[in-house]
Formats: C-alpha cells, sequence, structure tokens
C-alpha cells in the first residue's frame, strides 16, 4: 500500500509532469540538430532513471528479479549515454556528421517511438493516484 502523504506529493506534481512531458514531445525538431541532439539525449536520460526506479521498486517491493533485470540494463543504458552526451557535444560545436549523426537519428527515433506510450502514462497519473485504473481513462494526446 502506498502512504496517503506520498500519493498527496504526486498529486501536487502531476498538472506540472504532464505539461512538461507534452512539451518535450511538442519540441519543434526540424532542421536544428542541436535540438535533436537533446531531445534524444532527454529520452536516453529518462530511461536511464527508469532503468534506476526498477532497481529501487524490486528492492522495495521485494522483487529480486525485477532488480536483476534492470541492472543487466545498465551497460547498454551507459553506452547509449556515452553516445548521446557526444551528440550534444558535437552540435553545440556544430560538427554533427557521420556516427553523431546516427546515434541522434537513433535516440530521436526511439524518442518518438515511446510517444504514445509516455503520454499515456504521464496522462493516466490523475486516475492512477485516484486508485483507478488508467487503462480505462481516455488518452488525450493525439
Amino acid at each position: 500500500m502506498v502512504d496517503p502523504a506520498d500519493v498527496e506529493a504526486v498529486r501536487a506534481i502531476a498538472e506540472y509532469l504532464q505539461r512538461e512531458v507534452h512539451a518535450y514531445y511538442d519540441t519543434p525538431l526540424e532542421g536544428d540538430p542541436g535540438a535533436q541532439a537533446a531531445f534524444g539525449a532527454a529520452a536516453v536520460y529518462a530511461a536511464m532513471h527508469m532503468n534506476d526506479a526498477t532497481v529501487t521498486m524490486g528492492e522495495v517491493f521485494d522483487h529480486p528479479d525485477w532488480a536483476d533485470r534492470a541492472m543487466q540494463h545498465k551497460p547498454a543504458l551507459f553506452t547509449l549515454r556515452n553516445q548521446a552526451n557526444s551528440a550534444v557535444v558535437a552540435a553545440s560545436n556544430g560538427e554533427l556528421a557521420g556516427e553523431v549523426l546516427e546515434y541522434t537519428d537513433h535516440h530521436v527515433g526511439v524518442a518518438l517511438g515511446d510517444r504514445g506510450l509516455a503520454l499515456s502514462q504521464v496522462d493516466g497519473l490523475p486516475a492512477m493516484l485516484d486508485g483507478r485504473d488508467a487503462r480505462d481513462i481516455p488518452a488525450t494526446y493525439r
């Protein structure tokens, strides 16, 4: 059971989270390599945080299998983080080419592919905080 005080603490920032996640996916990416690199890097960092949260949840809820599975993703996530960081640095120096462009294209593609899931999760947050099944709430994104 989740502590009611924790629910209220999350409820206090739920609207902010919704607004920020929607704004992230509304980022204009056309023709701006720097925005593309940052957008892709944000997706990589979000994946790393979600993975770390899965480790913590596995420990808190006594599911070592969750923690173990998430720990196995860490080496790949470190590689993705390094790729994303190099793409952001290269973009800031105006040097996006070759392999760095491939990293950016891949990270942006994954982020856009996850758009529907991410928006449904953040839009379902108020329902979940009310104890309702978020899958029964219509999505608010296009």
